[in-house]
């Protein structure tokens, strides 16, 4: 899931990079299911993959923000 460890401590610029990789990474599903080279299962599961992985990062952002 875009090279994040679930367990790991990330800091804030190592979080952002990795929002950036999960918002690449939704944008070219997009652009893929646009040009009609995914169907719309495989995007839909691309987006929710990508949009899990912002979560969770927004949690961590959150939690290395507190500490």
């Amino acid at each position: 899931m875009f090279g994040i460890n679930a367990k790991a401590n990330l800091t804030l610029p190592e979080i952002a990079v990795a929002e950036q990789e999960a918002r690449a990474e939704r944008k070219n599903v997009l652009d893929q299911f646009k040009k009609h080279v995914i169907t719309s299962k495989v995007a839909m599961d691309g987006l929710r993959r990508c949009d899990e992985a912002l979560a969770q990062l927004q949690k961590k952002r959150k939690r290395a923000k507190k500490s």
